[in-house]
């Protein structure tokens, strides 16, 4: 079985995976009642878990399709580093706070143009938002776009960092909430610097948990008005916290996201097959159709 992924899968796991992911939707939001988002109930953290969860078994089934060594691929068998660990937790909670006035900011503006304000409408019910919206989300969209997707491009990629930045452009275009964009599309691109950098995908595992959990522990516990009433000091703050973080973890830590020479060549001579096969277009052809699909639900948000 293969050890790694490359650019055609990076093409290849993004379309199954929008294709998949949308039908599970459909088919989980027809259980659901407009009461049961309202109130909170167990049908309604029953699907968003289902389909918290099918994005795991997504990057699973097509690492199957494809005889992929799951976990090898994925860097799933390595341990994290925990100075990487540190450096990622610090640089998502100055993120946040730098973030968090941008969107709103942003929000504002779409909404003052006459669009449909974004939001993000979660009951606050601290234990099923534990569960479902940090705990599940931090193992499998990381596994999908951290692990598959994600690892793909940059392996694919000459430059690592080009695939960071579709990494993270994908990862935001796939949540298709214009109110998380900006806010998703850095985070996915810091995470995947921790993948490759940390050679484990359960560093960003863990940032990811710890950016999840701060997000619901402030929704809980801080009101909306702090960070309205304070913006301009917040954006400040956090944007220096996530600036000196990043710095710190760069000057701090080495890079362990390095190849076998012989996986790299393996992989250069798959990317260069790839590149002049004919049957390459299949795979891009499906990458473009499946970015078309996201970017038009993405903007019909915009007006619903």
């Amino acid at each position: 079985m293969n050890k790694f992924y490359t650019k055609k899968d990076g093409y290849s796991s993004f379309a199954f995976a929008i294709l998949t992911f949308l039908i599970v939707q459909v088919a989980l939001s027809l259980m659901l009642t407009p009461e049961d988002q309202q109130n909170g109930t167990f049908t309604f953290w029953l699907c968003n878990g289902l389909l918290s969860i099918s994005i795991g078994l997504i990057a699973f089934s097509y690492a199957k399709l494809n005889k992929k060594d799951f976990f090898a691929a994925t860097t799933a068998n390595k341990k994290p580093p925990i100075s990487h660990v540190l450096w990622g937790c610090l640089a998502v909670a100055g993120l946040i706070h730098f973030m968090t006035p941008i969107n709103n900011w942003l929000c504002d503006f779409i909404e003052h143009i006459g669009l449909s304000r974004p939001s993000v409408d979660l009951p606050l019910q601290v234990v099923p938002l534990i569960i479902v919206a940090c705990i599940f989300p931090a193992i499998t969209e990381e596994f999908l776009f951290r692990g598959t997707v994600g690892m793909g491009f940059v392996n694919g990629a000459t430059k690592k960092w080009k695939g960071i930045v579709a990494s993270g452009a994908l990862f935001a275009l796939f949540h298709l909430n214009p109110a998380q964009t900006i806010h998703q599309f850095v985070l996915g691109c810091f995470l995947m610097t921790l993948t490759y950098r940390s050679g484990s995908i359960w560093t960003a595992c863990i940032a990811h948990f710890f950016n999840n959990f701060v997000v619901v522990l402030l929704s809980v516990l801080v009101p909306d008005s702090f960070y309205i009433d304070n913006d301009v000091i917040i954006c400040i703050i956090g944007g220096v916290v996530f600036g000196l973080a990043v710095f710190g973890y760069f000057a701090t830590t080495k890079c362990k996201g390095t190849m076998s020479v012989e996986s790299q060549k393996c992989q250069e001579y798959l990317n260069d097959v790839y590149g002049k096969s004919k049957n390459g277009g299949g795979e891009t052809a499906g990458f473009v159709v499946a970015v078309v699909v996201c970017v038009l639900i993405w903007t019909l948000m915009l007006f619903v």
